[in-house]
């Protein structure tokens, strides 16, 4: 019910936004819709508070619900009506039970009521923007949607009632440092979480990002874990710590899943009654105080940047790579020397192009075009281009967030969090597929870099080694159980994976 509040008011929040250009009649016809919505979900609120389902009222609702098409079409149009409508109908098909609902819905009976409120007075004054410090003492720029849901908190309500949740400010930690700003497009996952809490909860959540790169992955877990300083952190699954190796299934995994199948995976539960997804309580098993929410994907990656031509297998022994992960100790099995093995610590991100070109390095890897082609990758002495990144076929990057937060956290707050997590999420591996196009095309154009796919042959003894490595993982029983888990999973996906690929029934004739 919690969600469907949430998504109502976001809802008149747009409509409230096409009122301007409305006439006089038009807004007042719409506003007292509204107010009458408003009161009518304001008494159910209040009965319910009582222990009174005030039936009488849900069904007056349901009336409003109907002739709502004729009180907003002309103003607002069919789809938005819909829309809107939906929503109604869905609220009106699971009424609120107990205190929590009631007070969603005492919030939702105000802010339609400022909404109405704000339609009457609102004049054409165009679009304007506002700074809102929100995190790294930067300024983010909220639009007039962000304007409109602020003033649903600042118009007086003329006896109604609305609920404010208590306000909320966190701390998160991100892996990726200021350097990388306009280079990794990931760089950006943090402050649109950030942004989207912010602007849904009318600045009442507010999440600050450090970006100084001072911490490593594993170190941003333990610092959620203890909850002290920060209360999420964005980061990705390489940990070096052996008992963390199950984890890596929530990140990716050398042949795995593709990325539908990878996003499937992150939301599978083994009970559909679960109050966590499988990955976020395997979480509770190995960290215990920690809970993932995914946030950011890149999709297929590429295999990386050589300086030499491949043919065979043998051409890998004692070739020096920058690759972290489960990737790097596949490879090892081949021969390859990670820069962790070679230098002691990983290379920084914002150095793979210098120690690639002069470094003492033989082949580096990252994501994919874009982020390869920002970072200059494509200006070093490596010239092969191989793809695919058969080790990372579905990254993905979560929120980590300390446990003793989140369930202090107001529950609409947990709800505007995930949103804004999910939607950020998809916008991301959406971007990462229309860059990558386009930058590859750009990479593709030029004549000194040849782009080749791995021979056969490396791919065959990569993922014969892939099975060996994991199957050595398997001695750990929290690994063998989740591999196994997950193998069940995958073969099951794979088949409605092929059965659904035009690719894999559809051979055009030559």
């Amino acid at each position: 019910m919690l969600a469907d509040f949430l998504q109502f008011t976001l809802k008149l929040i747009e409509v409230g936004e096409r009122m301007s250009s409305s006439s006089k009649v038009d807004r007042q016809r719409i506003a007292t819709y509204f107010q009458q919505v408003s009161q009518c979900m304001l008494e159910i609120a209040e009965g319910v508070k009582k222990g009174n389902s005030r039936a009488d009222k849900w069904g007056e609702l349901e009336e409003y619900s109907a002739s709502l098409p004729r009180s907003t079409r002309k103003a607002i149009g069919m789809e938005k009506e819909n829309e809107i409508s939906l929503l109604l109908e869905r609220m009106i098909r699971n009424p609120p039970t107990n205190s929590d609902d009631a007070k969603e819905l005492g919030i939702a009976s105000g802010r339609l009521l400022a909404l109405a409120n704000r339609i009457l007075t609102d004049s054409d004054k165009g679009h304007q923007n506002v700074g809102n410090r929100v995190s790294d003492n930067k300024p983010i720029m909220i639009s007039r949607r962000g304007i409109l849901f602020a003033g649903l908190a600042s118009v007086p309500l003329a006896g109604a009632a609305i609920y404010y949740n208590k306000p909320a400010k966190w701390k998160m930690v991100s892996f990726l440092n200021e350097k990388l700003k306009g280079k990794v497009h990931l760089y950006n996952v943090p402050f649109l979480v950030a942004k989207r809490v912010y602007e849904m909860t009318n600045g009442r959540f507010i999440i600050e990002v450090d970006t100084t790169g001072k911490m490593r992955t594993e170190e941003i877990l333990e610092r959620v874990k203890s909850g002290k300083e920060i209360q999420c952190g964005f980061s990705g699954i390489y940990y070096e710590d052996p008992m963390y190796r199950p984890l890596f299934f929530g990140c990716a995994i050398p042949f795995g899943l593709n990325q539908q199948e990878q996003t499937a995976w992150l939301s599978y539960k083994k009970n559909p009654n679960d109050t966590y997804t499988y990955m976020q309580t395997l979480y509770q098993k190995l960290v215990k105080g920690v809970i993932p929410f995914p946030a950011g994907a890149t999709g297929g990656q590429m295999g990386g940047w050589f300086k030499s031509k491949l043919s065979s297998p043998s051409q890998l022994q004692g070739l020096k790579m920058r690759i972290p992960g489960l990737g790097a100790d596949v490879l090892a099995e081949l021969g390859v020397k990670s820069d962790k093995a070679v230098f002691g610590n990983p290379i920084a991100i914002d150095e793979i192009s210098s120690k690639l070109d002069n470094g003492g390095i033989d082949a580096a890897e990252w994501i994919g075009p874009h982020d390869d082609f920002m970072l200059n990758l494509h200006k070093t002495g490596a010239k092969y281009y191989y793809y695919p990144g058969w080790w990372e076929p579905s990254t993905t990057f979560d929120m980590q967030v300390n446990e003793e937060s989140w369930t202090s956290l107001h529950p609409e707050y947990k709800s505007v969090f995930k949103a804004a997590c999910h939607e950020t999420y998809q916008e991301i591996l959406s971007d990462y597929d229309r860059l990558n196009s386009f930058y590859l095309e750009k990479i593709r154009s030029r004549k000194d870099i040849e782009i080749l796919p791995f021979p056969t042959a490396i791919m065959q003894r990569a993922e014969a080694e892939t099975s060996k490595v994991l199957r050595i993982y398997d001695s750990n029983p929290v690994f063998r159980e989740v591999h196994n888990d997950w193998l069940l999973f995958k073969s099951q996906r794979r088949l409605w994976t092929d059965l659904t690929s035009i690719n894999r029934v559809h051979t055009p004739q030559s």
